[in-house]
């Protein structure tokens, strides 16, 4: 077991999603970026940080898949939150979608998604609400002052600081 790297892996991908989240906040904050002329500019950075979302995620299942063992041994007491978040990664049917069919492949005729329907995924993703709601369930604004047991970025963090511990 590689612990320096699991902890390096934890670290990128907390990194990543908090990235891709509070860039999304910070320029949807800014007046310009509403204006219609920068429909384009807007549209773009969506596209990169969907992306980075995204990846990101399929990566935290990917980590728990790798490292599920030693999770479950050594770091026991996180087994239920690490499953819980899993889980609603795995449910999340957009998120694969997206990753198979834009993402991370090029897609052949008979997986393509048009723009219509990556939109469409999309909104299926962040569970047809408001994508504030599962932008703060990914990394909330203050993290710092919130539970951490209530973010994706959050269970990371508590899963790094806890394979730190055994380094």
């Amino acid at each position: 077991m590689k612990l320096l790297e699991l902890e390096e892996i934890l670290t990128n991908v907390m990194m990543d999603l908090a990235t891709a989240v509070n860039v999304l906040r910070d320029y949807e904050s800014r007046a310009w970026f509403q204006d219609p002329k920068n429909s384009k500019k807007r549209q773009c950075l969506w596209r990169l940080c969907i992306s980075a979302i995204v990846i990101n995620c399929s990566k935290y299942m990917e980590v728990n898949e790798k490292y599920g063992k030693y999770f479950k041994e050594e770091l026991h007491e996180y087994t239920e939150l690490r499953n819980k978040f899993y889980n609603a990664v795995k449910s999340n049917t957009s998120i694969k979608k997206l990753r198979n069919y834009t993402v991370a492949h090029v897609s052949n005729k008979s997986d393509y998604l048009s723009a219509d329907e990556v939109q469409q995924e999309i909104l299926l993703m962040f569970g047809n609400s408001n994508a504030s709601d599962f932008l703060d369930w990914l990394c909330p604004e203050d993290i710092e002052s919130t539970n951490k047991n209530d973010s994706l970025v959050g269970v990371l963090e508590q899963l790094r600081d806890a394979v730190s511990k055994k380094l």
